[in-house]
């Protein structure tokens, strides 16, 4: 009597309706016909036999016995259990660190109604990073990049171009750098974008940085909480400026990053078109996550933002078999883990393979946490605390309790860090939200997935090749993947 064990599997349906495995060990998708499916959707043991004398009378016994034999050579199929996933951790000393996020001003020009900084200053002063700390990071960045073939340096705020000469010179010495050591660097600014003279604009061009601009739709939408100091909506001078953009500096790419507050959840198809119709093809949105949750999200209003998700990727597939690709990242994210097989055991390496430095030197895991003290892993300046880190470098996904029953685990790393610290008190419990937002995310991705695989493979390559040039147009995406890349690596 043969019996098998079956891996690890989690079923859905893919946008036709057919039945999809996802195999949580390897981030494989299966797409599945009626005797496949009729095989793995049972118990995790099997026995072939007792299957055929149940479902001989279903399908014909020589097509079971193949797909028996297709799903051992696909090694979805054992004849002993699955063993557990392992995870080869490292000390904090062997980390490759491959980007840098720098607070270069706790300045803003704006009092946007969700801030999760403070009005940019993070509770702390209204400074900006001097040349000595941009330095040291920079510094810092290509000591401890290894023999990664790329880095990625952020610029955030505050307003990061409140300090643009600082920037300026930031940009133009890592990139000196980059071209002697013969290392790709992209370069990503995010911005409220109302203050890109056409000067700063040529600079941005010639070193084909990436704009993540903070605007959240439709002037009726957008001026609703993203104002001026003084009251005045800042939306009319964002659009004007992202149109010169478009039409006179195409090394420049920009991504729209919207922050959807529950009035909103369910226009996010709206606000995507109206990022179309101005010329941005690429949009990652992201529900506000100000601490206290003052507008008050419900399970609702994440069915409905990502039902709207759900709708735009399914048009973004429709547009690639014309020929015609725009990006929602919040999908292609993950889509672009499938395609690669990425097994995630962190979520976007906070503390480990990237840091973020805050104007006075001071070194914390991402720009959220900054200005939290518990989570100050030292300074730029005189180093770094590797007792610190480690608690970083030992979170790994399956050290956490909320998650090791997940099925999404090893594709979602665990979820961020901060916004789990923010809901429950504790950076090691999950915020319950964000992880059913995310698992729908994953499974929008998912049938995607299985649609493109389903389909013309010249046309998914294509698809593919547009949409990871480096994976330099992924906007904070871009750590996520990077991240993911480093984990293989380690």
């Amino acid at each position: 009597m043969s019996k098998f064990y079956r891996r690890e599997l989690h079923f859905l349906r893919g946008f036709d309706g057919n039945p999809i495995a996802f195999d949580v060990g390897t981030s494989s998708v299966i797409y599945l016909d009626k005797i496949t499916y009729a095989i793995l959707s049972g118990n995790s043991e099997i026995e072939e036999s007792l299957f055929v004398q149940e479902h001989g009378n279903i399908f014909p016994q020589k097509a079971i016995k193949s797909a028996f034999r297709e799903l051992i050579n696909m090694g979805i199929l054992s004849s002993k259990p699955q063993e557990k996933e392992t995870f080869t951790r490292v000390s904090s000393e062997e980390t490759t660190i491959g980007g840098v996020s720098f607070n270069i001003s706790h300045r803003c020009n704006m009092q946007c109604g969700y801030c999760f900084g403070g009005g940019g200053c993070y509770g702390g002063p209204k400074t900006n990073m001097k040349k000595e700390i941009l330095e040291a990071g920079i510094d810092y960045l290509f000591a401890n990049c290894g023999d990664l073939p790329y880095c990625i340096i952020s610029f955030f705020g505050g307003e990061p171009f409140l300090n643009w000469e600082m920037m300026r010179w930031g940009i133009s010495y890592a990139r000196s750098i980059a071209n002697r050591r013969n290392v790709e660097i992209a370069f990503f600014i995010t911005t409220n974008g109302t203050l890109l003279t056409e000067k700063r604009l040529d600079f941005l061009n010639h070193q084909r940085v990436k704009l993540v601009v903070s605007i959240d739709g439709p002037k009726g939408i957008h001026d609703q909480e993203r104002k001026f100091i003084g009251g005045l909506g800042s939306y009319d001078v964002i659009e004007r400026n992202i149109k010169i953009i478009l039409q006179k500096y195409p090394g420049i790419n920009i991504q729209a990053r919207p922050t959807i507050t529950p009035r909103f959840c369910g226009e996010v198809e709206k606000i995507y078109h109206h990022f179309k119709s101005i010329g941005i093809e690429k949009m990652h949105a992201r529900p506000e996550s100000r601490s206290g949750n003052r507008f008050g999200f419900s399970v609702d209003d994440y069915r409905l933002f990502s039902s709207g998700i759900e709708s735009l990727t399914r048009a973004m597939l429709d547009a690639s078999n014309n020929g015609e690709y725009w990006g929602i990242i919040n999908v292609l994210k993950f889509l672009n883990m499938l395609y690669f097989s990425v097994v995630k055991h962190d979520y976007c390496g906070a503390g480990v393979s990237v840091i973020s430095i805050s104007p006075d030197g001071s070194v914390f895991p991402c720009p959220r946490f900054i200005g939290e003290k518990e989570f100050l892993l030292g300074n730029i300046l005189t180093g770094l605390n590797s007792d610190k880190r480690f608690i970083f470098l030992n979170n790994s996904v399956d050290d956490r309790l909320d998650c090791q029953n997940c099925w999404a685990r090893y594709i979602c790393g665990g979820g961020c860090l901060y916004m789990h610290w923010i809901a429950t008190g504790d950076y090691q419990r999950n915020d319950t939200m964000w992880c059913e937002w995310t698992r729908q995310s994953i499974k929008t991705a998912i049938k995607a997935y299985a649609q493109l695989q389903g389909g013309d493979n010249d046309k998914m390559k294509e698809f593919f090749v547009r949409h990871t040039p480096l994976l330099s147009d992924f906007g904070e995406g871009a750590n996520e993947l990077l991240t993911s890349i480093l984990n293989e690596r380690r």
